[in-house]
């Protein structure tokens, strides 16, 4: 990239100049993420894109496939085809619980839905939950009441007859 090109580039972002090592060349303040290697940089950005549609609302709607409801009927269960990660026994997915009645989530507020990643251990019927939001609203809308990550979290048997099982079916069965 020619210098005026950075130069116009800093102008329309608004980026400060900067020396780095005495060096008299400016260089663009970019963040961490474009210091990666390619496979990290690959990685890291389907994360943020996973993210955003995962979190954005107003995308909800067309992003999750309905794949079953509780027992009770007062819970309707979603699955997000395309967010399915497998290797090997080990499948990740990010599903979603929608509520007819809110549920309190502390703090005076309620939730009506909720979007959780799980990982599946399939053959042991296993599962561990690695992040979970509440949203005011149906279909992952409104404002996030809660959010949660769980790095080490334990892996705990998946109940019979349950949205676990559905899920953990929904998630193993397409690996």
């Amino acid at each position: 990239m020619q210098p005026e090109q950075r130069a116009n580039l800093r102008r329309k972002r608004n980026l400060p100049r900067r020396k780095i090592d005495g060096d008299s060349k400016a260089q663009l303040n970019l963040p961490l993420l474009y210091s990666k290697d390619r496979s990290e940089l690959k990685n890291e950005a389907a994360r943020i894109v996973l993210a955003q549609e995962i979190a954005t609302p107003n995308n909800s709607g067309n992003l999750w496939a309905e794949i079953g409801t509780g027992n009770d009927g007062t819970v309707t269960i979603y699955a997000n085809p395309s967010t399915i990660l497998n290797h090997g026994n080990m499948v990740k997915i990010w599903w979603l619980t929608d509520l007819k009645e809110a549920r309190q989530a502390g703090k005076g507020k309620s939730y009506l839905s909720m979007t959780l990643h799980y990982e599946f251990a399939c053959e042991e019927a296993k599962s561990r939950t690695l992040a979970l939001y509440s949203f005011s609203e149906n279909m992952a809308g409104g404002e996030v009441i809660n959010k949660e990550n769980f790095e080490f979290d334990e892996w705990d048997v998946v109940p019979p007859d349950s949205v676990y099982e559905i899920v953990r079916k929904f998630a193993c069965g397409k690996k």
